[in-house]
């Protein structure tokens, strides 16, 4: 997601925007969606994070982000 602007204004304050770029968001319901973000940050060691209720999860790969989403029904497997 390139443009900041698409978050909603609730999500803009409560995200890491300046180290990380969101990716992917999942609609559960309106206040507490599942938010997919990669790290930008040259030195990081976990590449990726999802976010839900104030919660980060950090994971090194993208299959390690489906894996967690598919197992909590977030997402379905395809």
């Amino acid at each position: 997601m390139r443009n900041k602007q698409q978050l909603p204004k609730h999500l803009r304050k409560s995200l890491d925007l300046k180290n990380f770029e969101v990716i992917r968001i999942i609609s559960l319901d309106d206040l507490h969606p599942v938010v997919v973000m990669r790290d930008n940050r040259a030195n990081s060691h976990k590449y990726w994070c999802v976010q839900h209720r104030g919660s980060g999860y950090y994971f090194q790969t993208l299959k390690e982000v489906n894996n967690y989403l598919i197992k909590r029904n977030w997402i379905k497997a395809s």
